[in-house]
């Protein structure tokens, strides 16, 4: 799944061309001073079970101690802490505190730079859970209750002596709940996020940022809007002018993530408005009622190369190195066993091809037309071959004289096994012993003739 994040920037562009009616906001956070601070609302999730939940994109590449990035949650780094905070690149810390100073961390090493992540922190009085995007990213066992009702709840920024959190990126609907949100629940919120049930069961406090102008003059908004209950809160040390420390464009969505494969063909986007052809990441987006569906494709195209080079008269060579072959006698269709090499010798003469096969996709080569060295049959009356089958000494005995001849043993492989030059010879002994018992093929050449013919060795 990581590398579909790739897609966002283009994600982003496609916000930007949006109509105006679907579109919400998120805010930017510098990582300086700014920060939200909603004060006692530890009174809404004191003593019971409890979930946090945003959506936050993260710029900072190199957070680390004591200069942590603070998301969002309660933490007065005694007996009151439930937040999440970026701990390194791509790692995150979840943390429950209880009353009695107990701290049950879940570290995750999962978070994307540069891009909208959804996160999900649940406590039902037996186990911590942390949730990543809609999916499980960690759970321990935990106990104990935040029993103080005066604690804030920071947005942007977290506590930490004379060192402060704060926050470089851009935070959205970050809502806090008095229940345990089920993992139906927080799947529902990732998928479904373009509009945010605000009478959910145990939803308490919902910041939205649907405000003002993203990027525009804000200077006259002070507070953050709270969509529940009004718990409006201060807006303190934002610019609110310019493209960051401010108001800023968010399109909420469903995403989906598709693996998609090709083997060569065009692949029609879901839309159907792109056809995409090569390897590479890609996103489409369907506009849904008042929110939008956007797919993250990441497409593997392996066009297979099935032409062959005639390396000689009796042999061919696949073109495409690093696949999977299989040589066939065109003539009758059929796959010739233990054919498999990259390179092909002819064991008779015949027409040959080869499938060629990467991944998923297969493609043949043309007909090839071999003629076992290009020379004239060998007249079958002027050889013998003797004893067939034959398990020890083969005999290979010519009725006319020629001045030399080469004999060849090829395995059902095409690879030569065995060979012999002869100078005059009628007659020669080829010691087939040591081989394995199977098909072979002799192959004769004399002068400008040439013979096949199959040998069975027991």
């Amino acid at each position: 799944m990581n590398s579909k994040y790739l897609y966002l920037p283009l994600f982003l562009l496609l916000l930007l061309q949006a109509p105006a009616a679907f579109s919400q906001h998120a805010i930017d956070f510098d990582g300086i001073d700014d920060q939200i601070v909603v004060p006692g609302a530890s009174s809404l999730i004191a003593n019971g079970n409890m979930s946090l939940s945003f959506w936050v994109y993260p710029t900072n590449p190199a957070p680390n101690f004591p200069n942590f990035d603070g998301f969002a949650g309660f933490r007065n780094n005694s007996n009151a802490d439930f937040y999440i905070l970026h701990y390194s690149t791509t790692k995150v810390e979840a943390r429950f505190r209880n009353s009695s100073g107990v701290v049950f961390d879940i570290l995750y090493n999962g978070m994307y730079l540069n891009t909208w992540n959804h996160f999900t922190l649940t406590y039902d009085g037996t186990k911590l859970s942390l949730f990543h995007n809609g999916e499980a990213a960690g759970v321990i066992a935990a106990n104990g209750v935040i029993a103080s009702t005066t604690e804030p709840l920071n947005m942007g920024y977290l506590p930490y002596f004379s060192t402060p959190y704060f926050f470089d990126g851009q935070l959205d609907d970050v809502c806090l709940w008095s229940k345990c949100l089920t993992t139906p629940e927080v799947v529902e919120l990732f998928n479904n996020n373009c509009s945010q049930d605000l009478g959910a069961d145990g939803l308490e406090l919902c910041y939205q940022f649907d405000q003002g102008t993203p990027g525009g003059n804000n200077t006259a908004i002070t507070m953050a809007t709270e969509s529940i209950v009004g718990m409006d809160a201060p807006l303190s040390n934002f610019t609110l002018t310019g493209g960051s420390s401010n108001f800023v464009g968010f399109l909420h969505t469903g995403y989906t993530f598709l693996d998609e494969f090709s083997c060569g063909d065009p692949v029609t986007s879901p839309t159907g408005n792109y056809t995409w052809t090569e390897t590479g990441f890609y996103s489409d987006t369907i506009f849904n009622g008042d929110c939008i569906d956007v797919y993250f494709v990441s497409l593997a195209v392996n066009p297979i190369d099935a032409t062959v080079t005639q390396t000689s008269s009796y042999s061919l060579s696949a073109n495409m190195a690093g696949a999977v072959y299989q040589w066939i006698d065109c003539s009758t269709g059929d796959a010739i066993p233990g054919a498999t090499d990259r390179t092909f010798e002819a064991p008779v003469p015949g027409t040959y091809a080869v499938v060629v096969t990467v991944n998923a996709c297969s493609d043949t080569s043309a007909c090839y037309n071999l003629e076992v060295n290009g020379v004239n049959s060998l007249v079958e009356a002027g050889l013998e071959v003797y004893p067939n089958p034959a398990n020890d000494q083969v005999f290979i005995r010519l009725d006319d004289s020629y001045s030399s001849f080469t004999v060849e043993l090829i395995d059902a492989n095409g690879r030569l096994v065995a060979g012999q030059n002869n100078a005059g010879d009628r007659e020669v002994m080829l010691d087939v012993s040591a081989l394995p018992g199977g098909v072979y093929f002799l192959r004769l050449v004399a002068e400008d003739k040439a013979r096949v013919v199959k040998l069975i060795v027991d």
